[in-house]
């Protein structure tokens, strides 16, 4: 359930920005949001593929070496879902970096910490599905895939989102 939560805030996050940047410079964001929104469908799916194999098993419909069978499948189709989703997230945070910076929609750091980010999505989402996951480097970019695009990253541009619409109020 908080899985669906954090979606629809992501969906929403995605919406703002793009509007931020939209006020900025119209025909700049028009295909960005888009690879937002497959990035969040791809990562849905990827969260919903375990829900699949556990409803089986609660309801009976498989047996529990069915469903062993079954989850090595789920595993490898939630590796593609997980570098699909990673490298569409690279795309948009690309994007927006870029256009952020163009048009000055952010602050200049946020800009460039966005693109840094979306290298270390893009590297990581990347060699996770070449190598699988457990690996030293897999599990380090994992980490900085977390605290710096799920964390920092999302804190920092809320904070901005935020301030700006309370400046404009004011104004």
């Amino acid at each position: 359930m908080a899985g669906v939560f954090a979606i629809i805030l992501l969906f929403s996050l995605v919406e703002a920005v793009d509007e931020r940047l939209r006020a900025k410079k119209q025909k700049l964001t028009t295909n960005m949001a888009r690879f937002g929104y497959i990035h969040l469908f791809s990562y849905a799916l990827y969260m919903m593929l375990p829900v699949a194999v556990l409803h089986d098993l609660a309801n009976g419909d498989i047996v529990i070496s069915e469903a062993l069978e079954v989850f090595r499948t789920v595993m490898e189709l939630g590796l593609v879902l997980s570098a699909l989703s990673g490298f569409f997230l690279s795309l948009w945070l690309m994007q927006l970096g870029y256009h952020s910076l163009k048009t000055k929609a952010f602050s200049k750091p946020l800009g460039y910490f966005t693109i840094f980010i979306s290298i270390i999505v893009l590297f990581s989402s990347g060699y996770e599905s070449l190598y699988g996951r457990g690996t030293g480097l897999v599990i380090i970019a994992s980490i900085l895939t977390f605290l710096g695009a799920f964390v920092i990253w999302k804190v920092w541009i809320g904070v901005e989102l935020l301030r700006k619409n309370k400046m404009e109020s004011e104004t």
